[in-house]
């Protein structure tokens, strides 16, 4: 029994910290995608606007 919830333990340790990664891992692709999405289409929008 002891052995066993050991080992959860671990396997949620390592399920915590593989789904942390995982976020963090998005969120920063996540903010390179937007700023690099937001400011073209910004110019994009600006552009046909005041042209």
């Amino acid at each position: 029994m002891k052995q066993v919830s050991r080992r959860s333990q671990v396997f949620i340790i390592f399920i915590s910290v593989f789904v942390m990664k995982i976020n963090y891992t998005k969120i920063k692709y996540k903010q390179i995608y937007e700023s690099n999405f937001l400011s073209a289409y910004v110019r994009r929008t600006t552009r046909v606007t005041y042209s």
